[in-house]
C-alpha cells in the first residue's frame, strides 16, 4: 500500500511540473465543424491600406499590401511575445487589428460590400 502512494505521488508531481514550462508561441487550432471539415474563417481589411509581412513581426520585410474592403481567407493565426495576434494569409501576415474575421466567405463579402471607401 505504501508503494502505491509513493508511485501515485511521483506521478502527480511529474505531471504537475510539466505544465510549468513557459511557451513563447501559442498555436491556435481552427475549429472543426460537425461533419469533420475545418471551418474556414475569412477576413475583411478595415484600414485604407494594410501591409502583409513576411513573418508575424512588424520588423520583418513587407511582402504585399491590401486595401480596405478586400476579402481574404484566413490561413492561420499566431500570438507573439507581446501578446499581439497575427493573422496569416496567402500573401503574408498582418496584425489582427487591421481586419475583422467572419466565419464564412458569404458573411465577409456582405460586410465588405457595406464598407465605405
Amino acid at each position: 500500500m505504501k508503494v502505491f502512494f509513493v508511485i501515485l505521488t511521483a506521478v502527480f508531481l511529474s505531471l504537475s511540473f510539466t505544465g510549468c514550462k513557459q511557451k513563447k508561441e501559442l498555436e491556435i487550432v481552427l475549429p472543426v465543424s460537425l461533419n469533420g471539415a475545418v471551418q474556414e474563417d475569412w477576413a475583411v481589411i478595415q484600414e485604407p491600406y494594410a501591409a502583409f509581412y513576411d513573418e508575424p513581426d512588424a520588423d520583418s520585410g513587407i511582402a504585399a499590401h491590401a486595401r480596405r474592403g478586400d476579402v481574404l481567407q484566413v490561413k492561420g493565426r499566431k500570438i507573439d511575445d507581446d501578446r499581439q495576434i497575427w493573422i496569416k494569409f496567402d500573401h503574408g501576415w498582418t496584425p489582427s487589428s487591421v481586419v475583422i474575421i467572419y466565419s464564412n466567405e458569404l458573411k465577409a463579402r456582405k460586410a465588405a460590400s457595406n464598407i465605405e471607401n
